[in-house]
């Protein structure tokens, strides 16, 4: 099960406000003559990109691994959980047409 410490390992990347990027950059995009957000799209997205992918790749894999192990370790279909049950009912019911 995914728990808490996952989740706080997820947060741990993701850009959560920015408040890891500096204000500064964002101030000298506006000096520049970008609007707030075009020094958003063209400063701030860049910089986070890296953030955001580690993020979506942590919780694709934890998401997987759920899955894995219900399928492998709870044998009767009545038992498993719902990450599990729903994917592997709607395929036995489409598979029965």
């Amino acid at each position: 099960m995914v728990g808490l410490e996952e989740a706080k390992s997820c947060h741990r990347f993701s850009p959560c406000g920015g408040s890891w990027i500096p204000r500064d950059l964002e101030d000298a995009a506006m000096i520049d003559g970008l609007s707030r957000f075009g020094a958003f799209i063209k400063v701030v997205m860049p910089i986070s990109i890296a953030g955001i992918l580690t993020a979506v790749i942590f919780a694709f894999t934890l998401v997987t691994q759920e899955f894995v192990y219900g399928v492998t370790f709870i044998p009767a279909l009545s038992s498993y959980t719902v990450s599990v049950g729903v994917p592997c009912t709607g395929m036995s019911i489409s598979g029965a047409r």
